[in-house]
């Protein structure tokens, strides 16, 4: 198995994320603050989003408004190809 430091995994992550950002936009449709709505809502996002990540052979780390998503493999490499077919 091939190993490789955070450093050397965090700088080719940064490098991929950096190359496939998106332009910003406006938001034109938001849940207003202290809506009744808003935490019903965020939780029929957040439970999808798990679900979806789950079904796509990834892992989502919830908690309250953060997410991460967990992808494995054997090398960078094989990693780097997951994430990229499935998210």
């Amino acid at each position: 198995m091939e190993t490789h430091t955070d450093k050397e995994v965090s700088k080719e992550i940064n490098n991929k994320v950096i190359e496939g950002r998106s332009k910003l936009k406006a938001v034109k449709d938001s849940v207003p603050q202290g809506s009744v709505y808003g935490p019903y809502l965020f939780i029929i996002y957040t439970n999808a989003k798990e679900t979806i990540v789950k079904e796509m052979g990834g892992k989502a780390v919830i908690y309250e408004d953060d997410t991460n998503i967990v992808v494995e493999g054997d090398t960078i490499e094989q990693v780097m190809e997951k994430a990229e077919k499935k998210f």
